[in-house]
């Protein structure tokens, strides 16, 4: 896996994704949350601005059995394909024991995800595209009620 993904690269558009990928290991962050630099090159002197993509982390308590919460929440994906159709495609889930890890098209972009059962809560964890930045809270907000209700 890259140590890259979840990074969007503002830079040289020409820069190849395998250069990139190959000076991972040369890491040089910048102390400013909001931006960091990598280094690709030094020798070329070429560098890159990098943004954490946005993301929702988010943990909503049950009271149920973890069998039960599972079986509850592995609705949440296939609920929101049948609330928002024809805007959502692609939809890809696969569970691992009490680990769901997804992926769906979303109006042209791409967002993955896990949702994690746990004993006492369920643990949603999702990356946005940069075009969902500003709809981050309302997402949020949206997931958390329809969680709840199915965990209710």
């Amino acid at each position: 896996m890259s140590p890259l993904r979840g990074f969007t690269f503002i830079g040289d558009a020409n820069l190849q994704r395998g250069r990139a990928y190959g000076a991972a290991q040369k890491l040089r962050w910048d102390p400013n949350p909001l931006k960091r630099l990598l280094e690709i090159d030094a020798d070329a002197n070429i560098s890159v601005i990098v943004f954490p993509m946005p993301k929702i982390d988010m943990s909503v308590p049950h009271r149920l059995p973890q069998e039960e919460a599972k079986k509850r929440i592995s609705h949440l994906i296939e609920d929101s394909k049948t609330r928002f159709a024809g805007k959502v495609s692609n939809v890809s889930e696969s569970w691992s024991g009490y680990v769901d890890s997804f992926s769906f098209d979303a109006m042209g972009f791409s967002v993955s995800g896990k949702l994690d059962v746990q004993p006492a809560q369920v643990r949603i964890v999702i990356e946005l595209p940069w075009a969902a930045a500003m709809l981050k809270g309302r997402i949020e907000m949206e997931i958390r009620n329809q969680a709840q209700q199915l965990l209710g």
